[in-house]
């Protein structure tokens, strides 16, 4: 399926709807990888923003990315206040050892309590009328958001707390 390994180490890059990077986090670690899912992590990464602004992160974080859903989750291991975050974009594709996807600018924010807020859906509207979005993009957003709120509310993978626990198991290692 794709040249990625167990061990390996990757950039993800997030791009806007015509190409132009929105994104991108240096140095990931690959945890796991099949023909469904990519999951790894990251700690102390540089993340470089579309201005070329650089900064990098402070805590560790698990990424998942399954290859058919059209978002994908990191769980963020903030002391005392761990939690999902979530982007609404195109499955991931595998090139170079980087992991690409197209992010369609919703987010949401999933507390420990498995609540959950929906952010930057202005900004989903203003990019939707200024990439002029295609009915299947805009179907694939809506299919998306009401797929990840399944997941999130039957505990689906990877919102399940065995889930996380063993991967940060494997993280510790």
């Amino acid at each position: 399926m794709n040249n990625l390994h167990e061990g390996d180490i990757v950039k993800i890059t997030s791009y806007k709807h015509n190409g132009s990077l929105n994104r991108r986090w240096e140095k990931n670690t690959i945890l796991a990888v099949n023909d469904t899912h990519i999951i790894g992590m990251n700690d102390r990464t540089t993340v470089t923003d579309k201005t070329g602004q650089e900064i990098q992160t402070v805590f560790p974080a698990l990424f998942y990315f399954n290859m058919q859903e059209w978002f994908n989750v990191i769980y963020n291991f903030v002391p005392h206040q761990a939690f999902f975050y979530c982007n609404i974009g195109s499955p991931p594709k595998i090139a170079e050892k980087t992991i690409q996807y197209i992010d369609y600018d919703i987010d949401v924010i999933v507390h420990p309590d498995f609540t959950y807020n929906i952010k930057d859906l202005d900004e989903y509207e203003e990019n939707q009328q200024f990439y002029r979005y295609s009915i299947e993009v805009k179907n694939n957003v809506e299919q998306a958001m009401e797929q990840m709120k399944k997941y999130i509310e039957e505990r689906k993978v990877p919102f399940r707390t065995d889930f996380i626990q063993k991967w940060t198991n494997k993280m510790k290692k």
